[in-house]
């Protein structure tokens, strides 16, 4: 049996193909891919391949498979049905999964052989073994997602393209969110919703095994049980290794939240400040960043040696045309070392698109335009023109190159890994606007 599983990125489809590899080896690597490998029954003694389209092409002509699994996210939603039927004119089963299909599997069930919905470590095994058997359902579902606090198998790392990431080896030891964010597809899914903790033993063991001395734990919100994770970082000091996760500025307070970090190897955190405007971030349901604190927590962990990813997003309804401005002069006096900014994009089933729905302001329906850098709907205090244009003076100019050198100077730590993040974005960013 061969069997092909493919992660789409519509973002990097869009660009010249030539740019891939380049742009990829700045990129994370996915835990997706290579926990579904590991997920493989072995008794079915499968060939598995793994292509994320983000680092490498994917061409439903030419591969060759018995089963294509599709993880689709909901912007790729039309290219997956239309590779979906290149692939079974040419006989080839095809399971689709991800977090489009959690969200609307009914949209899905029409294009796939067999659509997952929700965590698949429990249903993907299955559903193989009925493939193996002929009797493959239409819809597999995990409704305990218990399995993820169980004994998971160590990633098929051998089966990655290492050498086309900066940081390959990925990791979880939670999941979910106990937040409510509106605009958020973790908090409005009933599959992804639920907080669950990983055996912390079983997290070190993983990491020990594979040899890793960069990581990056992909965990939507692990700082919402303090408890554990400060108990986590106290496992991961032996390893002495380096690694970067996403946090909440709910850790502003807590110095031994600091004191363990560090200790045990932190190097950079992912921020969703998501907005200056302390309005939007109460309409959006998280009103727990508190923007008068945000020099603050910036330059404590600057001075910890932790980098920071910040994000932020544009389009709440209290935004004007000056969020624009004023938000590139913050990132810049306040020296995030990393941004990504984001136009609100209102995801099946969150409570945005609800409120958007009802208030009759959407005005684009095709799912590819939902990748957080197109405008979907009539904002409240500016044009559509404006805020799409804002966005994009708003990449380009937080990446000009003397942005970048306000900054990143004086150098601090992890100078290199940041100015070489930096300029990839700079790159990505004149390729996406060009």
């Amino acid at each position: 049996m061969k069997i092909v599983l493919v992660l789409l990125n519509e973002a990097v489809a869009r660009i010249n193909k030539t740019w891939v590899t380049g742009l990829g080896r700045m990129a994370y690597a996915p835990t997706t891919l290579t926990q579904l490998a590991a997920l493989v029954p072995p008794e079915l003694n499968a060939n598995i391949e793994i292509i994320d389209e983000g680092v490498s092409p994917f061409d439903p002509l030419t591969i060759e498979a018995d089963l294509v699994g599709l993880s689709v996210l909901t912007p790729n939603a039309p290219r997956a049905y239309h590779m979906a039927a290149i692939l079974k004119s040419r006989g080839i089963t095809v399971v689709m999964g991800g977090v489009h299909a959690s969200l609307v599997p009914e949209e899905m069930i029409p294009h796939a052989d067999a659509v997952v919905v929700g965590y698949a470590e429990k249903s993907w095994p299955q559903l193989l073994r009925d493939f193996d058997s002929h009797q493959l359902k239409k819809v597999y579902t995990d409704l305990e997602p218990s399995y993820f606090q169980e004994k998971l198998p160590i990633p098929r790392f051998d089966l990655q393209k290492n050498r086309k990431y900066f940081l390959p080896y990925t990791f979880e030891a939670t999941r979910g969110c106990h937040n409510r964010c509106s605009f958020c597809v973790i908090a409005s899914c009933p599959h992804f919703n639920s907080f669950l903790v990983r055996d912390i033993d079983q997290v070190v063991s993983q990491i020990r095994q594979s040899g890793a001395k960069n990581i990056t734990f992909l965990d939507s919100s692990p700082t919402e049980n303090m408890e554990y994770i400060k108990r986590l970082y106290t496992s991961l000091i032996p390893l002495k290794i380096r690694w970067n996760s996403s946090v909440t500025l709910k850790i502003a307070e807590d110095d031994e939240w600091f004191r363990l970090a560090v200790k045990s190897g932190c190097k950079g955190v992912l921020l969703g400040f998501e907005s200056l405007n302390q309005d939007s971030l109460t309409a959006g349901n998280k009103n727990f960043n508190q923007v008068k604190r945000y020099h603050e927590l910036i330059r404590k962990l600057h001075k910890h040696g932790i980098s920071v990813l910040g994000c932020f997003v544009f389009g709440f309804d209290s935004d004007t045309p000056d969020i624009f401005r004023r938000t590139v002069d913050f990132v810049i006096k306040a020296k995030i070392d990393i941004l990504n900014f984001t136009i609100l994009t209102p995801y099946p089933q969150t409570g945005v698109l609800k409120q958007l729905q009802a208030e009759n302001r959407i005005i684009e329906t095709g799912w590819e335009h939902y990748n957080g850098t197109r405008v979907v709907f009539q904002p409240a205090n500016m044009s559509v023109k404006q805020l799409q244009e804002g966005y994009e003076w708003a990449c380009l100019k937080a990446y000009s190159a003397g942005a970048v050198v306000k900054r990143l100077m004086p150098p601090r730590s992890n100078f290199a890994i940041n100015m070489a993040s930096n300029i990839y974005f700079s790159v990505f960013n004149h390729l996406r606007f060009k």
